[in-house]
């Protein structure tokens, strides 16, 4: 702590580090597993710390959590995984339509009850309401946004219509590390289901 001394100050009896609260070694277990609730990846829990609170070799401590967090190594995956073939649902309907605005991050995930236009524009409808209407609307190439229903939506709502490449769907990474984070917060919830 010596080293950071000029940003330390002490006021109604809190030691603050520039604007963050020092925690005491006795309450720093507490304070690590709260900011690695929900199984959050490194820079996020890095982040939520580092707004609210602060000790020496914070950054290192939280490091070393992940690294020994179950749920975190057993649903991470270190290299891409080869493509799979999906396996058939047990029961219809079970698809879903995730957005991310590219500004915010800010990630939204709706069931659809099959995978036409006409659900995918409901849906979107839904979300357009809560949020606003996007300038514009990038998508993959699948079926419901390639046909004429689709394009009449997103003209008549004055959307800009984008798609991924058909070879390089990574061309829409911001979306495509968004499925990769619903999908890996929804193994970690069904992990810690299941290990209760």
């Amino acid at each position: 702590m010596y080293p950071k001394r000029d940003s330390l100050t002490f006021s109604g009896g809190i030691v603050w580090f520039e604007n963050r609260v020092c925690i005491p070694g006795s309450l720093r277990q507490f304070y690590l597993s709260r900011c690695h609730e929900g199984h959050q990846g490194i820079v996020k829990c890095k982040r939520a710390a580092r707004q609210h609170f602060w000790w020496p070799g914070l950054s290192r401590d939280i490091e070393d959590l992940l690294a020994r967090c179950h749920v975190c190594n057993k649903n991470t995956s270190i290299k891409h995984q080869p493509m799979e073939i999906n396996a058939l649902p047990e029961r219809p309907w079970v698809d879903g339509l995730l957005t991310v605005d590219y500004y915010s991050k800010w990630i939204e995930v709706e069931e659809l009850p099959s995978q036409t236009s006409f659900h995918a524009i409901k849906m979107l409808e839904k979300i357009f309401a809560r949020f606003g209407m996007p300038e514009v609307a990038r998508t993959d190439i699948g079926p419901c946004y390639k046909n004429e229903s689709f394009s009449a939506f997103v003209e008549s709502w004055g959307v800009i219509h984008k798609t991924s490449s058909p070879r390089y769907p990574e061309s829409n990474g911001m979306a495509e590390r968004s499925v990769k984070t619903v999908k890996d917060l929804l193994r970690k919830e069904i992990a810690l289901k299941t290990s209760y």
